[in-house]
Formats: C-alpha cells, structure tokens, sequence
C-alpha cells in the first residue's frame, strides 16, 4: 500500500547571507514580499556561506545551510517544495544550490522540487538590470561625480523586479 502524503508546499530563499546588520533591511524587505504574495504558504530561509552561518550563529542568530532547510522541510512532510535563490549570478554558491537541489530530487522526499534562476540568469535579466539602472541616475548630476560604483551598490535594490 502506497502511502499518499497531502500537498503541503513551502517556500525556501537562499542566499549567500551577510552578517552586516543593515543587510537586513533587504532580507526583511524580500521576506515581506514573498509573505504578501504567497501568505498561505510558509517561508523560509538558508544561506550559503557557511563563514556567515558561523559568525551570524556565534551572535545566536542561527541560520540553516540549503541542506539542512530542504531536511527540515522534509521531515515537516512538506511535498512541494519552490526554492528560490537570491544570489546575484550563477556562480560557484548557485551552482552548489542546484547540486543540492539535485540531491534532494534523486532522494524523493518531495513530490516537487524546483529551482529559481539568480537575479541576472540570462541576457534578458541582464537587460532589465541595466534599464533599471539607468532610470536611477538623477537627471542633474552635481559635479559629474559617477552616480554608481561598487561602494553603493548596496543601496540598489533588485527585488523590485520581483513579481509575483
């Protein structure tokens, strides 16, 4: 006899994590609209680095790696399963995600298991991004002074793409 679980679906956001304080306005900021636009199902959350899951636990903050969230989702009888990454491009941490990811769908725990894409997955993204950024450069800069580099970054925000 084969036993049917009931659908329960949950939500889980990996990135790579921050243990700057004012980080967290993003997260909080991200975590607000994936709640508003899904608020029947339950999020949660996993960062990559295991350096800022270490430091963020010393200051009693803990935070689950991406294997560790899909085991807890897992044992909780979740059955479908949407895993969304936050990370900015497909480098070395998205492709552990999806290693991981990979795993959990050869295991079955799930009856289904996605991945979404990081932020810039595609040329097209790529392309939104950069219109995004040119609708921020203020029309009258003062003293031709660049209006972005590496050191703002922080400020911008690419969750306004995000639909749901």
């Amino acid at each position: 006899m084969v036993h049917q679980k009931k659908k329960k679906t949950g939500i889980l956001l990996v990135a790579f994590g921050s243990s700057d304080p004012s980080a967290r306005v993003s997260f909080e900021t991200i975590d607000a609209r994936v709640r508003e636009a899904w608020p029947d199902i339950p999020v949660f959350w996993a960062y990559t680095s295991r350096i800022i899951r270490h430091k963020l636990a010393k200051q009693g903050n803990h935070l689950d790696s991406p294997a560790m969230a899909l085991a807890r989702m897992a044992d909780e009888q979740f059955s479908h399963v949407a895993v969304q990454s936050l990370h900015t491009v497909a480098g070395a941490e998205y492709h552990d995600l999806r290693r991981v990811v990979g795993a959990y769908k050869s295991i079955g725990d799930f009856d289904k298991l996605i991945l979404g894409h990081p932020l810039l997955a595609d040329q097209a993204s790529m392309e939104k991004a950069v219109e995004a950024l040119f609708e921020m450069i203020p029309a009258q800069r003062k003293n031709k002074r660049p209006w972005f580099s590496w050191a703002t970054a922080p400020i911008i925000r690419p969750m306004r793409f995000i639909r749901p």
